[in-house]
C-alpha cells in the first residue's frame, strides 16, 4: 500500500470519527434540551415575573431563584449549547445565560425604578390617605417591600400613618385581602387605634394586635384552651408580689446588702465625666 493510499485512509477515518464525535454532541444536546426543555421555559418565566415591574423584587426571591435552578445555571455557563440547536432553543439558553449573569446591584437598580413608578402611579393614594400627603420617606417605607426592613422612626414621625398608607396599598395593589392582613403592635392602646384609623380611612376593617394578645391567641389555639398566665393584666396582684419578694429579701442580710448597694450605685448608668461639663 503506498504511502498516498495510507494518507487517504486517515484522512477518511479522521473525518468519519470527527462526524461520529459531532452527531454524539448533537445528540447529547438535543437530548439535554429535550429533558429540560419545561425547566429552561418554567426558569426563563419566573424571573421575568419578578421584574415585570408589578411588584418588588425581593431578595429571598432572588437568591431562591438561583438556588432553585442552580444546576440549570450552572451547566449552561460551562457547556457550550449553541451549536446544533434551533434558533429558538439558542435564543432560549441565551435568555437563562443572560439571568444567570444578573446581579445583586442589577436587582437594587430594577427595584429603585419600581419605587419611582410606584410613586407616580399611586400619588393619589399618598396624598389622600391622612390629612397631609405622605412624604418620600413614607412612601418609601411603604414600597420597599422587602423581606424585612428596619425603619426607625420618634415619635411623631407619621409611623401609623405609614402602617395605614402600607395596608391601602397593599389593597389596592391585590396583594393580599382584608382578612389576610395582622398589624401587630406593643400596647393594646395603639392596637386600637390603628384599627379605627384604618377603618376610617381604608374602609376595610384590619386585624390589629399586641405581641402578647398573639401569643396568648396561638397558645389558646394549640392547646385548646387558654393557658395560665401570671396575673394576667392584674397590677395590683403584680404589685403585691413585687413587695413580698422584695420584703423576703430584705430578711436575708446578704441580699439586703446587695439590694442596697445595687439601688444606690448602679441602678442607673454610670455618667462620662465629660457629660458633667456641658
Amino acid at each position: 500500500m503506498t504511502n498516498i493510499n495510507i494518507f487517504s485512509l486517515t484522512v477518511v477515518v479522521l473525518i468519519v470519527v470527527l462526524v461520529l464525535f459531532i452527531l454524539k454532541i448533537k445528540k447529547n444536546q438535543q437530548k439535554y434540551y429535550e429533558n429540560n426543555k419545561d425547566v429552561l421555559i418554567t426558569a426563563f418565566e419566573e424571573f421575568n415575573k419578578y421584574i415585570s415591574g408589578w411588584s418588588y423584587f425581593t431578595h429571598s426571591s432572588f437568591t431562591g431563584w438561583k438556588k432553585k435552578y442552580s444546576d440549570l445555571i450552572l451547566y449552561v455557563k460551562e457547556k457550550n449549547l449553541d451549536y446544533f440547536l434551533t434558533k429558538k432553543q439558542r435564543d432560549q439558553i441565551s435568555e437563562i445565560k443572560k439571568l444567570s449573569n444578573y446581579s445583586e446591584n442589577d436587582r437594587c437598580v430594577y427595584n429603585t425604578h419600581f419605587v419611582n413608578s410606584e410613586k407616580e402611579k399611586y400619588k393619589h393614594l399618598f396624598d389622600s390617605i391622612e390629612e397631609y400627603p405622605l412624604n418620600d420617606q413614607q412612601q418609601e417605607a411603604i414600597l420597599r417591600d422587602e423581606d424585612s426592613s428596619l425603619i426607625v422612626a420618634g415619635a411623631g414621625s407619621g409611623k401609623t400613618s405609614t402602617i395605614i398608607g402600607k395596608v391601602k396599598y397593599i389593597l389596592e395593589k391585590g396583594y393580599a385581602d382584608p382578612s389576610e392582613i395582622l398589624l401587630i403592635t406593643f400596647t393594646s392602646s395603639a392596637a386600637k387605634e390603628m384599627e379605627e384609623r384604618i377603618s376610617e380611612r381604608v374602609g376595610e376593617k384590619i386585624k390589629s394586635s399586641t405581641f402578647n394578645a398573639l401569643g396568648h391567641h396561638i397558645l389558646k389555639e394549640v392547646e385548646g384552651g387558654a393557658p395560665d398566665i401570671a396575673f394576667a393584666g392584674n397590677t395590683k396582684d403584680q404589685s403585691r408580689f413585687i413587695y413580698s419578694l422584695v420584703s423576703n429579701f430584705t430578711k436575708d442580710n446578704n441580699l439586703r446588702k446587695k439590694m442596697e448597694n445595687f439601688f444606690s450605685f448602679y441602678l442607673y448608668p454610670e455618667k462620662d465625666i465629660s457629660e458633667f461639663f456641658l
